[in-house]
Protein backbone atom coordinates (compact mmCIF):
# COMPACT_ATOMS: atom_id res chain seq x y z
CA UNK A 1 0.00 0.00 0.00
CA UNK A 2 2.84 2.31 0.91
CA UNK A 3 4.33 1.73 -2.82
CA UNK A 4 0.90 2.84 -4.42
CA UNK A 5 0.44 5.81 -2.01
CA UNK A 6 3.80 6.46 -2.91
CA UNK A 7 3.12 6.29 -6.83
CA UNK A 8 -0.06 8.48 -6.25
CA UNK A 9 1.94 11.23 -4.83
CA UNK A 10 4.46 11.05 -7.36
CA UNK A 11 1.74 11.29 -10.33
CA UNK A 12 -0.07 14.29 -8.45
CA UNK A 13 3.19 16.34 -8.37
CA UNK A 14 3.97 15.47 -11.61
CA UNK A 15 0.48 16.78 -12.80
CA UNK A 16 0.83 19.77 -10.79
CA UNK A 17 3.69 20.47 -12.44
CA UNK A 18 2.46 19.86 -15.88
CA UNK A 19 -0.50 22.18 -14.86
CA UNK A 20 2.36 25.18 -13.81
CA UNK A 21 4.40 24.73 -16.93
CA UNK A 22 1.54 24.73 -19.02
CA UNK A 23 0.55 28.32 -17.10
CA UNK A 24 3.82 29.20 -17.79
CA UNK A 25 3.99 28.30 -21.83
CA UNK A 26 0.58 30.43 -22.00
CA UNK A 27 1.36 33.39 -20.51
CA UNK A 28 4.97 33.43 -21.94
CA UNK A 29 3.14 33.16 -25.41
CA UNK A 30 0.39 35.95 -25.35
CA UNK A 31 3.81 38.23 -24.01
CA UNK A 32 5.63 36.70 -27.15
CA UNK A 33 2.22 37.34 -29.44
CA UNK A 34 1.87 41.13 -27.88
CA UNK A 35 5.84 41.73 -29.06
CA UNK A 36 4.67 40.59 -32.28
CA UNK A 37 2.24 43.14 -32.46
CA UNK A 38 4.75 45.59 -31.63
CA UNK A 39 7.18 44.57 -33.94
CA UNK A 40 4.27 44.95 -37.37
CA UNK A 41 4.84 48.63 -36.75
CA UNK A 42 8.44 49.29 -35.14
CA UNK A 43 9.73 46.42 -37.61
CA UNK A 44 13.60 47.08 -36.75
CA UNK A 45 13.80 47.81 -33.20
CA UNK A 46 16.51 45.45 -31.70
CA UNK A 47 15.59 45.38 -28.04
CA UNK A 48 12.23 44.20 -29.25
CA UNK A 49 13.67 41.48 -31.84
CA UNK A 50 15.41 40.49 -28.29
CA UNK A 51 12.32 40.13 -26.65
CA UNK A 52 10.59 38.42 -28.68
CA UNK A 53 13.29 35.73 -29.41
CA UNK A 54 13.45 35.42 -24.96
CA UNK A 55 9.63 35.23 -24.90
CA UNK A 56 9.74 32.61 -27.75
CA UNK A 57 12.56 30.40 -26.63
CA UNK A 58 11.26 30.87 -22.71
CA UNK A 59 7.84 28.78 -23.78
CA UNK A 60 9.74 26.54 -25.82
CA UNK A 61 11.85 25.30 -22.96
CA UNK A 62 9.28 26.11 -20.79
CA UNK A 63 6.97 23.32 -22.98
CA UNK A 64 9.46 20.82 -23.60
CA UNK A 65 7.26 18.40 -21.44
CA UNK A 66 3.89 19.30 -22.19
CA UNK A 67 1.86 17.37 -24.78
CA UNK A 68 1.25 18.45 -28.32
CA UNK A 69 -2.12 18.88 -27.96
CA UNK A 70 -2.19 20.59 -24.94
CA UNK A 71 0.25 23.24 -26.03
CA UNK A 72 -1.87 23.82 -28.93
CA UNK A 73 -4.90 24.55 -26.75
CA UNK A 74 -2.75 27.32 -24.70
CA UNK A 75 -1.43 28.15 -27.67
CA UNK A 76 -4.98 29.17 -29.11
CA UNK A 77 -5.90 30.50 -25.69
CA UNK A 78 -3.15 33.02 -25.65
CA UNK A 79 -3.46 33.73 -29.45
CA UNK A 80 -7.26 34.67 -28.12
CA UNK A 81 -6.34 36.97 -25.87
CA UNK A 82 -4.11 38.94 -27.76
CA UNK A 83 -6.67 39.82 -30.69
CA UNK A 84 -9.60 40.13 -28.67
CA UNK A 85 -8.18 43.89 -27.98
CA UNK A 86 -7.12 47.04 -29.63
CA UNK A 87 -4.35 48.32 -28.29
CA UNK A 88 -1.67 51.78 -28.69
CA UNK A 89 1.89 50.85 -28.57
CA UNK A 90 2.41 52.25 -25.05
CA UNK A 91 -0.49 50.10 -23.51
CA UNK A 92 0.76 47.12 -25.75
CA UNK A 93 4.54 47.57 -24.83
CA UNK A 94 2.78 47.81 -20.72
CA UNK A 95 1.09 44.88 -21.67
CA UNK A 96 3.54 42.78 -22.96
CA UNK A 97 5.70 43.86 -19.73
CA UNK A 98 3.13 42.60 -17.26
CA UNK A 99 2.56 39.68 -19.09
CA UNK A 100 6.47 38.74 -18.87
CA UNK A 101 6.74 40.12 -15.03
CA UNK A 102 3.41 36.97 -14.76
CA UNK A 103 5.21 34.62 -16.64
CA UNK A 104 8.77 34.80 -14.98
CA UNK A 105 6.86 33.88 -11.81
CA UNK A 106 4.79 31.13 -13.13
CA UNK A 107 8.34 29.97 -15.01
CA UNK A 108 9.79 30.67 -11.32
CA UNK A 109 7.21 28.38 -9.94
CA UNK A 110 7.83 25.17 -12.28
CA UNK A 111 11.42 25.87 -11.65
CA UNK A 112 10.90 25.25 -8.18
CA UNK A 113 9.17 22.65 -8.43
CA UNK A 114 11.82 21.09 -10.93
CA UNK A 115 14.67 22.51 -11.14
CA UNK A 116 16.07 21.53 -14.48
CA UNK A 117 18.49 23.11 -17.10
CA UNK A 118 15.68 23.80 -19.38
CA UNK A 119 13.37 25.70 -16.86
CA UNK A 120 16.22 27.88 -15.14
CA UNK A 121 17.17 28.79 -18.71
CA UNK A 122 13.78 29.50 -19.33
CA UNK A 123 13.78 31.81 -16.33
CA UNK A 124 16.62 33.02 -17.28
CA UNK A 125 15.45 34.28 -20.81
CA UNK A 126 11.82 35.47 -19.50
CA UNK A 127 13.90 37.38 -16.74
CA UNK A 128 16.13 38.88 -19.97
CA UNK A 129 13.17 40.05 -21.70
CA UNK A 130 11.48 41.30 -18.34
CA UNK A 131 14.62 43.58 -18.15
CA UNK A 132 14.77 44.77 -21.39
CA UNK A 133 11.17 45.80 -21.51
CA UNK A 134 12.18 47.50 -18.17
CA UNK A 135 14.31 49.66 -20.08
CA UNK A 136 11.93 50.32 -22.90
CA UNK A 137 8.86 51.17 -20.87
CA UNK A 138 11.85 53.69 -19.28
CA UNK A 139 12.33 54.94 -22.08
CA UNK A 140 8.79 55.25 -23.55
CA UNK A 141 7.99 57.39 -20.02
CA UNK A 142 11.05 59.51 -20.71
CA UNK A 143 9.96 60.69 -24.19
CA UNK A 144 6.44 61.56 -22.45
Amino acid sequence: MAQTSGASSDRRESDQLHEVELEAYRLLEQARLRCECLLREFTNDKPLLAIHRDLGMAGYLVSTRVDPVARARCLAAAYGGVVERCWDAASLLEAVFDGALIASDAVGGALLRDPRDHLCEAHRRTLAAVELLDAQLAALCGVL
